[in-house]
Order: C-alpha cells, then structure tokens, then sequence
C-alpha cells in the first residue's frame, strides 16, 4: 500500500506562518506542549523522571531538523518552533542531550518564569501545572491579539508523518490535539482557526534540508544544510526508535447524502469543524434537495426575539412579532407537501440557550445528531 506525506510545500507555508509569530519567552512555550504530550496536568503531580526519559519524542515532533537517513551534526539538530527567525537563544547542544537536562533544570530550578505555571514537588520529585497556569501561560508568551495558526502548527507537527490516505485539515488539527492532550479552553486560548493552510501530499518523504535552507545558519556551523548522509555503524544519537508518525483519527467519508439521511431521520444534524474544511459547501449540495431553503446566520448579539419571537418596538408602540423560526413554521404548514430547510450558521457564536429558549425542548425532544466534520 502506497504512503503520502505533507508536500514540501504545505510545510513552507506552514513553516513561514509559524516564523511570523511574535512571542515572548518563547523556551517556556516550546517546553509547556512537551509537557503536554508527556501527560502534565494541573490535576495530580506526576513524577519529574519522565521528562528525562521521554521529552525527547514530543520534542523531536516540535523540532527536529533532520531525516532519519541524515548525518547530524555535533550540536544544533533542533529548533524551537516558537523561534525560527534566528539563533540567539535557541539552545545549541543536541535535542537529546537539552531534553535530559535543560527541561527539568528550567522549571524545577525556581526560575520566575516557572513558578506562576509549575508546582514543583522537592520531596517527592513531582511536578503538575498550577490552577490557573493557562491565563498565566498566555501572559507570558503570547502577545496582545496573537495566537498560534493552528493549522500550520498541526502540519509542522506532522511533516515526518506518513499516512495511509491523504487527511484534511481538520484531521491533521485532530491529531495534533490529541497527541499534545490539549483542552478545549487550551485550544481555544493558545490558538487561531484564520488563515487556514490547506494540506497538500505526495508519495516521498519530505526532505529536512529544504527547511534548514530556509534558516539562517547557526554559529560555529560547517556543511549544517547541507550534511552527508549517515553510517549507521557510527550511529551512536540515532533517532530511529522514535515513531515519527502521530496516529490520525478515522476519515468518517461524509457526503450530502448521508448527511441528507441523517437529517430525514433526526430532523437536525450540526456540522463542527475548523474553517476551510468545507461545511457550507456540503450545505449547499444538501439544500438542492428542498422546496425552500433559509440561511441565516448568528452572532454574539442573536436574540430570542430575532429567532423565535417577541414584543417589539416599532415607533411609539410594542407590537408582538414572529421571529425566524415561527415564521418558517407558518409557511411550512400552509406549504405542508413541500421541504423546507433552515441552515444556521455560526451557530455557536451566539448564546444558544437564550436564543432557542423553551425551543431546545422540543430539538431534544427530536434527538440531535452533532457531527464533527472532518
């Protein structure tokens, strides 16, 4: 079975949205998702020895520079993703040797930076983020209005990867949050879903030296871009036992017709999923089906009275109104032989329960069927 792989392409973009962002202490932020994918909460503490014996996996998907068939060479193999515009603070010994050492030492070693993210255990050699390390994280590092593309992050994340078929953004996002164990309000507080980068794959391995051509060089370095390729009889920092691919969730393969027989059955389906990976598109091909079709589409201010209905001031007097809603429901009754579809979008952008009111009883009632479209 063939393989694909993130085009070299795909990866410049994404390379080039990351070199853009503007962070502060930008080590504590490389470090934060290496804790993550080693399992750190800030619900129990767990013991600080797994940062010596296994921050080197996350860490190789956040940074390494090089292919497998590569020789390394004997100091800058990694880069910290927050930082690629140059290598003033990047560390310049191997990734292995930093992430035996530098990562414990940094945040067990009562730096100022640490200690508002970190509860460090001395005695029992334990760690855990703190109750509120989000807010604090974000203080520290992200600047006013910035956030972190989350799809070129995914496709950084994954430009080692092989996959079994070719996966959408979205799958690429889902993958990535899943592996750094990422929250919802981490999600929503760390990252953006503007500027989404569409993947693009082909049948090779992406080829490292293209992104180190793309850095400048780092100090004191001879042949760094270019490298030769490995002995691996003299392969003593291999990386090999490292699974560079990050498991993909399944492709669920919706189209308009199973979506339309969903909705035949449930009488409402909601699509999730990041922007670009078309929802509005398959609405579309779904409305052709229908008699009357009505789109409308949310937002934080979306009232009660808008969607369903109220009393309204209409000059010098309050007049009751039907809303949205009650009036499709008028038509659909006088037009009972006929389909009538209402398409909302951005629906989570309003405050739903207060825009449905008792109406959430009745969809409850039908049995709704949330998708997360991929």
């Amino acid at each position: 079975m063939s393989k694909f792989f993130l085009s070299i392409q795909s990866i410049t973009r994404a390379f080039e949205a990351l070199k853009e962002l503007s962070v502060n202490n930008e080590s504590v932020l490389h470090i934060f998702f290496i804790l993550k994918a080693l399992g750190y909460t800030e619900k129990e503490h767990l013991s600080d020895g797994k940062i010596g014996n296994d921050s080197h996996i996350p860490a190789h998907h956040l940074s390494y520079l090089f292919n497998d068939s590569e020789e390394v060479p004997g100091n800058y193999d990694f880069i910290n993703p927050f930082k690629m515009g140059d290598w003033g603070s990047q560390p310049s010994e191997l990734m292995k040797k930093w992430c035996r050492s530098r990562i414990k030492n940094n945040i067990e070693g009562g730096a100022t930076t640490w200690r508002s993210i970190i509860n460090y255990n001395q005695n029992e050699k334990t760690i855990k983020f703190t109750y509120d390390y989000l807010p604090r994280l974000t203080d520290l590092t992200l600047q006013a209005d910035t956030k972190i593309n989350i799809s070129a992050f995914s496709i950084w994340i994954m430009r080692f990867n092989s996959f079994e078929e070719k996966a959408t953004a979205s799958q690429l996002i889902d993958g990535m949050s899943k592996y750094f164990k990422l929250t919802e309000r981490e999600i929503a507080q760390l990252f953006k879903t503007s500027g989404m980068i569409i993947p693009e794959f082909v049948n090779s391995e992406f080829e490292a030296v293209k992104i180190r051509q793309l850095l400048p060089i780092p100090p004191g370095t001879t042949n760094w871009v270019t490298t030769t390729p490995k002995q691996p009889e003299l392969d003593i920092e291999n990386t090999s036992s490292i699974n560079r691919s990050i498991p993909m969730p399944m492709t669920q393969n919706l189209d308009s017709t199973k979506v339309s027989k969903l909705i035949e059955q449930h009488k409402q389906v909601i699509l999730s999923g990041p922007p670009g990976t078309s929802k509005s598109f398959l609405c579309e091909k779904i409305s052709k089906g229908y008699d009357f079709v009505k789109k409308i589409q949310f937002h934080p201010e979306y009232s009660y009275n808008q969607f369903v209905g109220g009393y309204m001031v209409r000059k010098d007097i309050v007049v009751y109104e039907k809303g949205i809603m009650l009036d499709l429901i008028s038509l659909a009754e006088k037009q009972n032989e006929k389909k009538h579809l209402l398409i909302i979008e951005e629906i989570n952008r309003a405050n739903v329960s207060q825009v449905f009111g008792e109406m959430t009883q009745c969809l409850d009632l039908c049995g709704v069927r949330p998708i997360r479209f991929i």
